[in-house]
């Protein structure tokens, strides 16, 4: 356990890195797509399961399953807003207590919500371009085109969402941007995701620091390895330091 509070710690440290987890998303009620319920009904609507549909295979072998399966599954939760919890993290980060946020998700939740400086890993659903000429186009564009493949108007070649599907690396820019940050960072506040999920065993080799807090609902034997851990909603557990 850390000596002082939770509260004292963040507002000294000198910099503190969030890892955004799945259990954020959750909590502003997002599915987990790949949980046994939510997959069992994707595969049961599209037959396919949820890795396959999502996956670089698919939208270059496939393109109109894989944009009829993004629109229905992903599009369509963009009208959902963000939880009180990344609220409650902007309130922190205005406040100086967290500098940086990295995350896996795609849906922009905290920037909607009013975070600055973060690194979405994985792309997000709201940016798009042409595979071809590279023009850029936004989810309000996607939305909007009558075909369930939108086309480039200027080349008439598909316009690729701004996403990492499976099958394909992270982008080495983004995934050094996300390196750095977390090896500057003093204290490392991971919210919404156990230490053997796969942001943070990514990003834990590169901490060096001793104040590593963890805040999600459930419990997970790989905490052994925080300094402080939280079990609660991440909304109550931030709200406490505001």
């Amino acid at each position: 356990m850390l000596e002082k509070g939770l509260a004292d710690t963040l507002k000294e440290s000198k910099y503190t890195v969030v890892l955004s987890g799945l259990a954020m998303a959750v909590e502003s009620g997002y599915p987990a797509f790949r949980d046994d319920d939510e997959s069992y009904d994707i595969e049961e609507a599209y037959g396919y399961s949820v890795d396959e549909l999502y996956s670089s295979v698919v939208y270059n072998t496939r393109p109109e399953l894989f944009y009829r399966f993004y629109r229905e599954t992903f599009l369509k939760r963009i009208e959902t807003g963000p939880g009180a919890a990344f609220y409650y993290l902007a309130q922190m980060q205005q406040k100086g207590m967290v500098d940086s946020i990295i995350t896996r998700r795609v849906f922009k939740l905290a920037e909607r919500a009013g975070c600055k400086n973060v690194i979405n890993l994985y792309g997000s659903v709201y940016d798009y371009k042409c595979s071809h000429c590279g023009q850029k186009f936004t989810v309000e564009d996607i939305l909007k085109s009558k075909k369930i493949v939108p086309l480039c108007p200027k080349c008439n070649v598909m316009i690729r969402p701004g996403v990492v599907l499976f099958g394909e690396m992270v982008d080495n820019a983004v995934m050094t941007e996300a390196v750095e940050e977390v090896e500057k960072a003093d204290v490392l506040l991971v919210l919404g995701a156990n230490m053997n999920s796969t942001l943070v065993s990514k990003m834990r080799p590169y901490y060096k620091g001793n104040k590593l807090i963890v805040i999600t609902p459930d419990e997970h034997f790989s905490e052994y390895d925080a300094n402080m851990v939280i079990h609660s909603s991440i909304a109550d557990g931030l709200k406490q330091f505001l």
